[in-house]
């Protein structure tokens, strides 16, 4: 039988770890209405940050036209609810791909 590895199998420390995180919140006039998303993945990025390693998150919000900006898609939104949560600071890059250059 196959045996699914869980975040604790890993030896984390000092590594960069990208996890992808389902945070299409609901929102009304600009406010989140249910943090249920938020909560379910903030056990999933304890257990990485307990380990010493350094997250990065990937999600989406909403669905924008593609090749258009749109501040209201931005997941800046989530960072207060983030740090609220894992109890520590959290960073917002509005640009991936610049991290990668």
């Amino acid at each position: 039988m196959l045996q699914i590895k869980q975040i604790s199998d890993f030896e984390l420390e000092n590594k960069n770890i990208i996890i992808r995180e389902d945070l299409n919140v609901p929102l009304k006039n600009g406010k989140i209405t249910s943090f249920e998303r938020i909560d379910a993945c903030i056990p999933s990025i304890k257990k990485i940050l307990n380990q010493g390693a350094n997250v990065s998150i990937l999600s989406h919000l909403g669905r924008p036209i593609e090749g258009i900006y749109d501040k209201k898609y931005s997941l800046e939104i989530i960072i207060k609810a983030l740090e609220e949560r894992v109890g520590e600071e959290v960073s917002f890059n509005k640009n991936f791909f610049k991290i990668f250059k």
